[in-house]
């Protein structure tokens, strides 16, 4: 699920392989783990950024 949706944030899965992927996934947990990914990736930001700034 994980792949499945780090391969949407990029954007490169393409032909037979997003058709499977599509038909494979459920869409609650799909959007779950795409949430959880992307608020993770936002706390990652911050904490670099807050990180560049105190040791600037």
């Amino acid at each position: 699920m994980v792949l499945t949706v780090l391969w949407g944030f990029f954007g490169l899965r393409k032909g037979q392989e997003h058709l499977r992927d599509l038909q494979a996934v459920r869409p609650v947990p799909l959007i779950l783990t795409g949430v959880a990914l992307a608020a993770g990736l936002v706390l990652l930001l911050v904490s670099l950024a807050h990180w560049a700034v105190t040791h600037a």
